[in-house]
């Protein structure tokens, strides 16, 4: 009921706007539209966002990063399916880190400390990263998937290079039909070619009394550095 109210009041703030409207280059959430849909009794409130990982590339890694330790490993249930979604733990054994260059890293950090900067202002917490790996140099991609996921895909700064560049060419965002790219950000591993998919998610949750008291629990318990 809390989270069902404050995704409301947030929504019908001028926040998600004025923040998008002053700030194009962001990784926050772009809410579309919130629906309430009432059938037999039942009530369904449903938000349509952006999606972060186009649905034409295939993400050969998938990872939930918060920048905590505590349980932040992909459970046996999760490694099990056929695209699991790994977590902090895991990135640090299977990738350790990204390497980027310097205008695409500048870039990047510059956004993540504003977007979280505005999410603390409005008391908001147990939000994610949300990150898609693509490797290059495996399986490529059809021409026609690509070409049918651009066309779909028509909103400025939707992509993950527009959101952190801002206005780049045509081309250089990948919204030419011939690109391979889809908006991915170029970054290596090692010997290995990336395109990388990113987007803060999970940014409904207020940081509000029981919040703060599950942390303090969890701090007395455990390392209260490594807990979310």
């Amino acid at each position: 009921l809390l989270r069902r109210s404050f995704l409301q009041s947030f929504c019908l703030t001028p926040f998600p706007y004025e923040n998008l409207n002053q700030n194009p280059r962001t990784l926050l959430p772009k809410f579309y539209g919130l629906y309430c849909i009432q059938c037999g009794g039942v009530t369904v409130r449903v938000v349509v966002m952006n999606n972060i990982l186009p649905r034409a590339m295939q993400m050969h890694y998938k990872y939930d990063l918060k920048g905590s330790s505590y349980k932040r490993r992909a459970s046996r249930k999760e490694r099990a399916k056929a695209s699991p979604t790994f977590k902090d733990l895991d990135f640090q054994e299977m990738h350790e880190g990204l390497f980027f260059d310097a205008d695409t890293y500048s870039a990047l950090m510059k956004t993540l400390q504003r977007d979280c900067r505005v999410l603390e202002s409005f008391k908001i917490m147990d939000y994610s990263l949300l990150l898609g790996v693509h490797v290059l140099d495996k399986k490529p991609l059809s021409r026609g998937n690509r070409c049918d996921s651009r066309r779909g895909q028509k909103v400025l700064y939707s992509t993950a290079r527009e959101s952190i560049m801002g206005n780049v060419k045509a081309s250089e965002a990948g919204a030419d039909p011939h690109d391979d790219t889809l908006g991915g950000i170029p970054a290596k591993h090692k010997d290995e070619n990336l395109l990388i998919f990113l987007g803060i998610i999970d940014i409904l949750q207020s940081y509000r009394f029981m919040k703060k008291v599950e942390h303090s629990w969890k701090a007395l318990v455990h390392d209260g550095d490594t807990v979310s």
